[in-house]
């Protein structure tokens, strides 16, 4: 019999001083601009981070030889209060991550 690890479950909320929308949006749209590079999985330096905005759309790396890294997949697109994404690390969908603005 194997044990599997089970992988405990992160919360963290913080609370800014902006509307909702504009919040959704820079945490989307933006995505680049606040993901910090040195934070990547692919073989090459990152260039950018990007979140594809739409259900069923891609959030991924592409590295600086213009390689791509899928890192999972948008299951909800809920403008501007809910977006739900999954990691997709080495091939598997493994967890989901839920933003939901306040």
């Amino acid at each position: 019999m194997t044990h599997t690890p089970t992988v405990p479950v992160i919360q963290r909320t913080i609370t800014i001083d902006l509307p909702i929308e504009r919040a959704f949006r820079v945490f989307t749209e933006s995505f680049n601009s606040w993901w910090p590079p040195e934070y990547h999985i692919g073989q090459a330096e990152m260039a950018e981070a990007i979140l594809e905005q739409r259900q069923d759309g891609r959030w991924y790396e592409r590295g600086v030889d213009g390689s791509e890294c899928d890192w999972g997949r948008v299951l909800a697109w809920e403008p501007p209060h809910r977006l739900l994404v999954t990691w997709q690390i080495n091939g598997e969908r493994s967890r989901h991550h839920d933003s939901m603005p306040r």
